[in-house]
């Protein structure tokens, strides 16, 4: 539950109003527990819809001590440098917007749109009608903003109000971690990528080491069939010349045999 509650911002002052003249806001709001810390308030113009570093702040303030209960203020402003807006966002529709922060924690915002014209002639106040500038400079003095008094846009934050404020952590999910969670995705893929090539490198290499052993191995098989059909043919011979030599042993007993007849006879 918020522990400060907006009642009502009004626009005071002149409006519309010269681009020059300050800006007046009347403001009330309802306390209902004592607070420990003062209350930040603050305005900021918006210089360029597409560029934040455009924004002016207008207005810083801390009011306090907050009793409990209702309390009203009055909330000014110094108009905006036009010379830091951009020559194309000095005319159209922008945002003023007034935001109340606690301990550093925003919780509400208000915010008004901005219509900037220029009058030529006589101002709005006075029958004026606005008109397209002529090229070759914008005359500041006859530029009229008016605010939408009647069209307050309010945005309400939760915040904690008691004990110790929470350090902000940044989020996986937000738009700023991304762009580092991304390249960090990308980064982490390309590892990723590498190691599983590193993985196939090895494997295709672990794959010719086998081969290549499987290789070495089926030549030392062939080259031991080899030696083996070597070894084997010594046998063979040593069979060879055993078979010459019963021959010979025969043809020398059929020999003595002759003589041994010759002698007989």
């Amino acid at each position: 539950m918020a522990l400060v509650d907006i009642v009502s911002v009004k626009v005071s002052g002149e409006n519309p109003a010269p681009f020059r003249t300050p800006l007046e806001f009347e403001i009330t709001f309802e306390c209902l527990e004592s607070l420990e810390d003062d209350l930040e308030w603050k305005i900021v113009y918006v210089g360029s819809a597409g560029d934040e570093s455009k924004d002016q702040t207008l207005e810083e303030v801390m009011v306090g001590p907050v009793p409990v209960g209702t309390s009203k203020f009055a909330l000014q402003a110094e108009p905006p440098d036009i010379e830091q807006i951009p020559a194309v966002d000095r005319l159209g529709v922008t945002v003023v917007s007034i935001t109340c922060s606690y301990r550093d924690q925003p919780f509400v915002s208000v915010g008004y749109y901005v219509n900037n014209e220029f009058y030529p002639q006589a101002g709005p106040g006075d029958g004026g009608v606005p008109e397209d500038p002529e090229e070759g400079g914008l005359d500041l003095s006859k530029i009229y903003r008016n605010l939408m008094a009647n069209e307050p846009r309010v945005t309400r934050y939760s915040i904690k109000w008691t004990g110790p404020v929470p350090v902000p952590q940044p989020s996986a999910a937000s738009p700023a971690a991304p762009r580092a969670n991304d390249d960090d995705d990308e980064d982490d893929d390309e590892e990723e990528e590498d190691e599983d090539d590193e993985d196939e490198d090895d494997i295709q290499r672990e794959d010719e080491v086998d081969l290549a052993d499987d290789e070495e191995e089926d030549e030392e098989e062939d080259e031991e069939d080899e030696i083996d059909l070597e070894a084997e043919e010594p046998s063979a011979k040593r069979r060879k010349t055993t078979e010459a030599a019963a021959e010979e042993d025969d043809e020398g007993d059929e020999e003595e045999e002759e003589e041994e007849e010759e002698d007989a006879a």
